[in-house]
């Protein structure tokens, strides 16, 4: 073989291993927007609900009458518990012990509401 051939070769499987990596990271931040955007709507929500509870309650009552209320139990954690694996995987650690630092007391909050 010429060596105008092997190294046409060379080009295009390097072409292929650069644009399969190119692929996969435009893939990987996709997916990180998507989680992203999930956990925002989830975060949005559970601080309505906060906001509709402490707006219902005398605002001398302690903070266990918050949460005893009815609607504090509301809350929602199932989309952190459906990505969390993925979210590890894909997002910057700082971000990931932001979020554990949001949602597990929150969890923990819950399970003692049930």
């Amino acid at each position: 073989m010429s060596p105008e051939v092997l190294l046409s070769g060379l080009f295009g499987a390097l072409l292929v291993f650069l644009l399969g990596v190119l692929r996969e990271w435009w893939r990987n931040e996709q997916e990180r927007r998507g989680l992203l955007i999930l956990l925002l709507t989830e975060i949005s929500h559970n601080g309505e609900v906060i906001r509709t509870v402490q707006d219902r309650i005398n605002p001398d009552q302690a903070m266990e009458d918050l949460i005893g209320h009815p609607h504090f139990s509301t809350q929602k954690v199932r989309t952190w518990d459906n990505v969390q694996e993925r979210a590890a995987a894909l997002l910057p650690d700082d971000l990931m012990a932001a979020l554990d630092e949001y949602y597990a007391p929150l969890e923990t909050l819950l399970t003692l509401v049930r």
